[in-house]
């Protein structure tokens, strides 16, 4: 039985981030209308495509109805305002500034539906001085450091957008947890905010001890062995282990048992 089959959500998104959340929410079976400008969401212009719709923009937005809505008439505000008296989530990941202009921010939903939970994604925060400032995924991994700590001997983008999923993950985890508590709410995620879940344990080491970490590859910074090798067929594999009970069990499988003195 779908979790959230009674709940109508309201995305102002574009990109990752935003739709993102719809999508998860949508999955979860609420009724997400994704609201789109006359030019459609950036990500609809990007190849491939299949049947004309562009993969790129498929991979965030699927299970959603869309509506496109210029915001910038009284018409389109209009049909905005009669959907927000109906709705229960506002998802957007559009900067405050440009919210606050266009007159569909927290404060001006709030007066047709006094029981909105509104959710703002934003690069740094909305009661940051940089709030309004651009956050591409990049420029977040590169704030918290994350760029730094991955590769080898240069710093490496992960293989997915991974500051604007994981951003994605934790506010539609808070959605349910507001929808649970009932409205009205805002709700702030900063992407730079959500990236210390990521740092994990090398933000505590850095603060505590002072340690900074380092580009380490595949191994592990606190671990070993725990890193890909190559084998001599030329493939890979990952050796993972995480305590000495392991290790016996890695040695003895290796027919290493000398090495049970490391």
């Amino acid at each position: 039985m779908p979790l959230l089959d009674d709940i109508r959500v309201l995305e102002l998104g574009t990109n990752i981030s935003g739709p993102l959340v719809g999508q998860i929410l949508a999955e979860y079976g609420a009724n997400v209308i994704k609201i789109e400008p006359p030019d459609g969401d950036d990500r609809r212009k990007v190849k491939p495509e299949i049947d004309g719709i562009s993969l790129y923009f498929a991979s965030v937005n699927k299970g959603k109805k869309s509506v496109v809505i210029n915001l910038k008439t009284e018409k389109g505000l209009e049909i905005f305002y009669r959907l927000v008296s109906n709705s229960h989530v506002i998802i957007t990941n559009y900067r405050p500034a440009a919210l606050k202009r266009l007159k569909v921010d927290y404060e001006s939903v709030l007066k047709y539906n006094p029981k909105i939970i509104y959710c703002s994604i934003t690069g740094f925060g909305n009661f940051s001085p940089m709030a309004n400032m651009p956050a591409y995924d990049t420029i977040i991994l590169s704030l918290s450091g994350l760029l730094d700590m991955t590769g080898e001997e240069n710093p490496v983008k992960f293989a997915t957008s991974i500051s604007d999923i994981t951003t994605a993950l934790l506010a539609a985890s808070v959605i349910l947890a507001a929808i649970h508590k009932g409205g009205p709410m805002f709700l702030d995620v900063p992407m730079l905010s959500t990236q210390f879940y990521l740092t994990l344990e090398d933000i505590y080491m850095m603060l505590n001890l002072g340690i900074i970490p380092k580009r380490m590859g595949s191994e592990h910074r606190y671990l070993v062995p725990w890193k890909v090798y190559k084998t001599k067929d030329g493939k890979y594999i990952y050796v993972a282990v995480f305590n000495d009970e392991q290790y016996k069990r890695l040695c003895k499988v290796l027919g290493r048992e000398d090495l049970l003195k490391f």
